[in-house]
């Protein structure tokens, strides 16, 4: 719509402002011309791929409607929740390796496969010391996000649900409104085999009402930035502390204050590799450098844990966030196609891992916590489709929002690939292919109409 409107008003208001104020034929003529050729750019292909895309476009792009704000109307409302719901399937519940011991999960801010030599060598070598941990332990070469942002990231590792947009949810800050804890949640999963659940970071959880939201899934301890052991440092992004003390802090708990009779999930998000990339030792926004500096932080964190005789039943987990908030690269692209916006590092580290070395299958964020109850205790619950890290069971499905495109989700089924334009009714296939598309699309509206739709209270003004 945005082009179909300069398409119709750029010729006439450029032809109204020449006839005035240009006295001479070939001033019109040229002024028509330049005209002309800035339109024929601004009509080809869209080739940007930044999961911020307010960042280029136009003051008209960036604040109109897309498809994700189109309302479902009444009666296809009707009609979606009349309709058999496979989505809310029963789950299924299995024998699961019962492995027990500890788990720590380290969500490291904005780790990309651009970081990383593991896959790309033309990366920027940022991680070497995570890369040796992944290569002498194991790690996936195809694990996915589902999304684009950290609150995704959180939605779907922690509650165990796919952050699928409300409608207005990119014009509002209730982030996680709509994704409250059920029995997909990991803190619920694990408290029935008497798990005692943590989540720390050295961020404000009172950004977009985090730390109320993991209330609400049923962390049994929260801590931010506010902990007293961060007095007197300096601060960055989220007023956080650095990475290295983040990680001091994590081994006190885990030495002083964690519970001495009950096995423990903790869930530690890191904040150092937050855009705009300070290096916490020269004080500069530099990338590399940051993650230099996060890699170095880590690989002190687990020589630590090692002394401490963690991974003798304890089970290390590194997993992303998000894929960085930077444009997407032509190696990204090259190596992983129209997965290069999703695809993430995961590395797991522990004695009894039953893996080792490259896993090939492919496996998703969604996947984390069913697969950790499977791993860590006797039963485990999954929904359809569901798969499985550690049996190498791929899910059905990989749903992904597009971070560029907003009305957009990937959809990554098996060898299959399509991308599904979110838009009301009309909600449908516009590019590849997407087996028993019906029933997918129907399940994906189901979802979205059930977050209801959000109150408008953030604004592009760009």
């Amino acid at each position: 719509m945005p082009l179909l409107l300069a398409i119709v008003a750029l010729p006439w208001l450029v032809s109204s402002l020449a006839r005035r104020h240009l006295a001479t034929t070939a001033a019109r003529i040229g002024l028509l011309s330049l005209s002309g050729f800035c339109l024929l750019v601004y009509a080809l292909p869209d080739r940007t791929a930044h999961p911020l895309p307010w960042t280029y476009q136009n003051l008209v792009e960036a604040n109109w409607p897309s498809g994700v704000d189109t309302p479902f109307s009444e009666e296809y409302l009707g009609q979606l929740m009349d309709a058999p719901d496979q989505s809310r399937s029963a789950p299924s519940c299995s024998p699961g390796l019962g492995l027990g011991g500890d788990v720590i999960i380290v969500a490291f801010e904005s780790l990309s496969w651009y970081h990383s030599s593991l896959l790309l060598d033309d990366s920027d070598g940022a991680t070497p010391k995570l890369d040796a941990l992944a290569a002498d332990n194991a790690w996936w070469a195809q694990f996915l996000a589902n999304g684009f942002t950290t609150d995704h990231g959180l939605i779907a590792m922690l509650a165990g649900q796919l952050p699928v947009p409300a409608v207005n949810r990119y014009r509002s800050l209730d982030v996680f409104e709509g994704y409250a804890g059920d029995w997909r949640a990991l803190p619920r999963r694990l408290a029935e085999d008497d798990y005692f659940t943590a989540f720390i970071t050295s961020g404000d959880l009172g950004f977009l009402g985090k730390g109320d939201w993991l209330q609400g899934l049923g962390f049994d301890h929260i801590e931010g930035h506010e902990q007293p052991e961060y007095e007197g440092q300096e601060r960055f992004s989220f007023a956080a502390v650095s990475d290295d003390l983040l990680y001091g802090r994590v081994l006190n708990w885990l030495r002083n204050e964690r519970p001495p009779n009950e096995p423990i999930a903790a869930f530690v998000e890191t904040v150092s590799t937050h855009p705009p990339f300070i290096d916490p030792v020269s004080g500069v926004a530099d990338e590399r450098a940051a993650f230099r500096f996060a890699d170095g932080a880590l690989a002190d964190f687990v020589a630590n844990l090692d002394e401490l005789g963690y991974f003798r039943d304890g089970l290390l987990i590194i997993v992303s966030d998000q894929r960085a908030l930077t444009p997407i690269r032509q190696n990204e692209v090259a190596a992983f196609g129209s997965q290069a916006g999703a695809r993430l590092p995961l590395v797991m580290l522990g004695d009894r891992l039953p893996l080792a070395g490259r896993q090939a299958v492919a496996g998703q964020m969604l996947d984390l916590p069913f697969s950790l109850d499977f791993y860590l205790t006797d039963e485990a619950c999954r929904e359809p489709g569901q798969g499985n890290l550690f049996t190498g069971q791929p899910p059905d499905c990989i749903y992904q929002p597009d971070g560029n495109q907003r009305s957009v989700i990937h959809a990554f089924c098996g060898s299959d690939t399509a991308r599904i334009r979110m838009d009301g009714d009309r909600t449908r296939v516009i590019d590849g292919y997407l087996p028993d598309a019906e029933r997918r699309i129907h399940e994906l509206n189901r979802l979205r109409a059930r977050l209801g739709i959000q109150e408008v209270n953030l604004h592009n003004v760009l």
